[in-house]
């Protein structure tokens, strides 16, 4: 099993019909929300219908812009709070650092590829 302090559900939107599969954008803004509601945290483990090689690219595309934040213009020596800062008040918390995309195809050279892209 998979040990996790928290889970988060985000919505795909309707079901797509059995010959169907979610949509490219749909995983990747899925994803992309999943990783902005798990800044703070270092891991998390991505568990979306990812059937494709395509899919897996677009789970990974939403996680890594997501996860990014731009600090440039913001004040201060420490741009983003501690990676253990717990309080709402200390300010942007670390984007979440590292993503594994659960149920997919690892030992794929194709799919290994379009995640690590």
């Amino acid at each position: 099993g998979l040990k996790a302090p928290v889970v988060v559900a985000v919505g795909l939107g309707p079901v797509p019909d059995k010959e169907d599969a979610y949509d490219a954008e749909a995983l990747r803004r899925a994803a992309g929300t999943a990783a902005r509601a798990l800044s703070g945290s270092k891991k998390a483990g991505f568990a979306l219908p990812a059937g494709s090689v395509e899919d897996a690219a677009a789970v990974a595309e939403g996680a890594l812009l997501g996860s990014y934040a731009f600090t440039a213009y913001q004040g201060g020596e420490n741009k983003l709070a501690p990676k253990d800062a717990k309080s709402k008040d200390s300010g942007p918390k670390q984007p979440l650092a590292e993503v594994t995309l659960l149920g997919g195809k690892a030992r794929d050279k194709a799919y290994k590829a379009a995640v690590e892209r």
